[in-house]
């Protein structure tokens, strides 16, 4: 189990590594990095296509029934 946990522990600092050289050569090249380009990604996923609004508005809660048929 002991050899389990240590060996688990050396890859999450493989990877970490990774990343920190990815976001190093993105920073140094200019270019946006994964969490940039996610960011990105779903900021585009909020808005309407058609008129660049978020699609929901950020009072809008699952309560709030404004608008639908049947209510007032």
């Amino acid at each position: 189990m002991i050899l389990l946990v240590r060996q688990w522990i050396r890859s999450d600092q493989r990877e970490q590594a990774r990343l920190d050289r990815s976001a190093d050569r993105a920073e140094a090249t200019g270019e946006a990095d994964d969490l940039a380009r996610y960011n990105a990604f779903l900021a585009a996923a909020g808005t309407d296509r058609g008129t660049g609004r978020r699609a929901v508005a950020p009072e809008d809660g699952p309560d709030d029934v404004r608008g639908q048929p049947g209510t007032s």
